[in-house]
């Protein structure tokens, strides 16, 4: 799969989000009809869009379609979180947050641009500005926060969300509601929850999420 960097890329100009030494793990499960899902889980670091292209070439030379992305990231580098939104909307792959997974900050971005997207109620959906390096704001920081913002209306993403990531310092997190969501023509998946759904809280370092697996790359 060529990935060809067209508008989307355009409005990052600046990217000071926080990122890690650990790239996110990624592997492929077999789907439906022979379709392959891929699994992408913990922080998005630089390199990552890499091994997932790859991995969808290897699914493409084996005669199969990728056809879903199921994330479960808290974030990581903005402009990687930006690329692997580049690559998921022009391979036209639909994107998945399953119950009791987490999408916020960069994977917010990717989950956006989604060929379709799908929620699974209990999953929690965030976003809020960009820091720079150590977790702070800064003129540079701003600036990259405004460039998400692009990239997000590029994706479709409704302005009142645009709003909430552009105004939320990256201390926070605001948790998007189900009907946030289906604001932006995702469709919610299974039983809804009974308790009040979270708005805003102060952003801490969540859980690692259970590994699943590592995917050999050329990195």
């Amino acid at each position: 799969m060529k990935v060809r960097v067209g508008s989307i890329f355009s409005g990052l100009v600046a990217v000071v989000a926080c990122s890690t030494a650990y790239s996110a793990t990624l592997k492929s499960t077999p789907g439906k009809d022979g379709q392959v899902i891929i699994q992408i889980s913990g922080e998005i670091a630089e390199g990552d869009t890499d091994v997932f292209i790859n991995a969808v070439k290897q699914a493409n030379a084996a005669g199969k379609l990728v056809a879903n992305v199921r994330l479960n990231s808290a974030g990581g580098n903005l402009l990687e979180g930006v690329k692997l939104a580049g690559a998921i909307k022009v391979g036209k792959i639909s994107t998945n947050v399953g119950r009791g997974a987490v999408c916020a900050s960069a994977c917010f971005l990717a989950f956006a641009a989604g060929d379709t997207r799908s929620v699974t109620y209990g999953a929690q959906i965030g976003v809020h500005g960009a820091s720079d390096e150590t977790g702070r704001e800064t003129v540079q920081s701003g600036a990259a926060t405004v460039s998400m913002a692009r990239v997000a209306k590029e994706l479709g993403v409704p302005p009142a969300i645009i709003g909430r990531m552009v105004v939320t310092p990256p201390s926070e997190v605001v948790w998007l509601s189900p009907q946030d969501l289906q604001s932006m023509g995702v469709t919610m998946v299974g039983k809804p929850m009974q308790h009040r759904w979270p708005r805003k809280c102060r952003k801490q370092k969540p859980p690692q999420p259970r590994p699943l697996g590592t995917m050999s790359s050329t990195e």
